[in-house]
């Protein structure tokens, strides 16, 4: 458990029949003392079997975007896709791509051409505001066939896939973080924040998503099957990953850096 603080202390004082309503509203920061500032750097999680969610999914993170000007497609917030042309594909991706940021999960056979017809542009999307730090999820139900993806806890778009387990017969690359990786293997780096990435082997619902979406993680959930944190010493390249399968992330083309600037919950409590 790291610092917390309270900043931005706002009192207003309301007076009703001479009772004093006092009106306290602050951000907290709930256990986060580090994210991870990306520019044109990126996280290498080597390719592992316990990191592949079959049934169900869902992989989430906090982010704040820094880019001015166009985002490139294929962008990655978190990465581990193969696109190897219609009949080899595996995997998922939480990436930019036709003017917004989706979630894109290979499901079945891995020969149903996600890419394809324009198909990436079909999948659940998200804007995500410049400067602002916001939570993503992308989750997968085999039950319902649906790819879903929320913001902040909030389901904002589902998507009705052909069903069948996530796929990984075809992957061929390591679980990345701060980069994408397009159909022609050129890289695509996210700039700005990325903070506290979990990786479930379950799709999460949003109340679930809500319910410790500002608090950190043990590490021993139910189905939590990798969890970074970024709370780190900042002098260290590996982000470790909390969970029992110790699958740490590696930092490369070290350009970015760590900040203390961290995702907060706004909050507002009355005391009469």
């Amino acid at each position: 458990m790291k610092r917390f603080r309270l900043v931005n202390l706002v009192k207003e004082v309301l007076m009703f029949n001479r009772t004093f309503l006092f009106c306290v509203c602050f951000t907290i920061l709930l256990g986060q003392e580090y994210s991870y500032f990306f520019y044109d750097d990126n996280l290498v999680v080597p390719d592992n079997n316990a990191l592949q969610a079959s049934t169900g999914m869902t992989i989430e993170a906090w982010v704040r975007p820094t880019f001015t000007g166009t985002i490139d497609d294929f962008v990655g917030i978190t990465h581990y896709l193969t696109l190897n042309g219609p009949t080899e594909e595996s995997g998922f991706s939480l990436m930019y791509f036709d003017g917004a940021w989706r979630f894109i999960v290979s499901v079945g056979t891995g020969q149903n051409d996600i890419f394809g017809n324009n198909g990436l542009a079909l999948w659940p999307s998200i804007d995500l505001a410049v400067d602002e730090w916001n939570h993503i999820a992308g989750t997968y139900d085999e039950a319902s066939t649906e790819a879903s993806i929320y913001k902040n806890g909030i389901l904002q778009e589902t998507f009705t896939t052909v069903g069948g387990n996530v796929n990984w017969d075809y992957i061929n690359t390591d679980l990345l973080f701060g980069k994408g990786v397009d159909n022609g293997a050129v890289e695509r780096f996210f700039n700005g924040n990325i903070d506290e990435i979990r990786l479930w082997d379950v799709a999460r619902d949003g109340d679930e998503i809500i319910a410790d979406l500002y608090s950190p993680l043990q590490g021993n959930e139910a189905n939590l099957i990798g969890y970074w944190n970024f709370d780190e010493d900042t002098t260290d390249a590996i982000i470790n990953d909390v969970t029992s399968n110790n699958n740490d992330a590696t930092l490369t083309q070290v350009d970015g850096y760590w900040d203390t600037d961290v995702f907060t919950e706004f909050q507002c409590e009355d005391y009469v």
